[in-house]
């Protein structure tokens, strides 16, 4: 990680541009790092779990951390429905 390594704002925006860039496996793996080293920083699962959904066809990556996130985030109801949709997908 080359940018403000210790910092999960900056990874979280780092992995943005990652993933904008087309550069999905180096996003995630950012994603991953953030979360492991600031497990409550919520924005980067967030993001992860769209990555894997919309980017890298991961529906059950996607749903592990849209689940983490609307457990701790309980008002976000877009989450909530991508939630859904993915159970529904994965016929959950």
């Amino acid at each position: 990680m080359a940018l403000v390594p210790d910092h999960p704002v900056a990874s979280n925006e780092y992995a943005l541009l990652l993933r904008k860039g087309g550069r999905f496996k180096e996003a995630r793996e950012i994603y991953e790092k953030a979360i492991s080293d600031f497990p409550d920083y919520l924005p980067a699962r967030r993001n992860l779990g769209i990555l894997c959904d919309l980017y890298l066809n991961d529906p059950a990556c996607a749903l592990k951390q849209f689940d983490i996130y609307s457990e701790r985030m309980p008002a976000d109801g877009q989450v909530k429905i991508w939630i859904s949709e993915l159970r529904m997908r994965l016929g959950r």
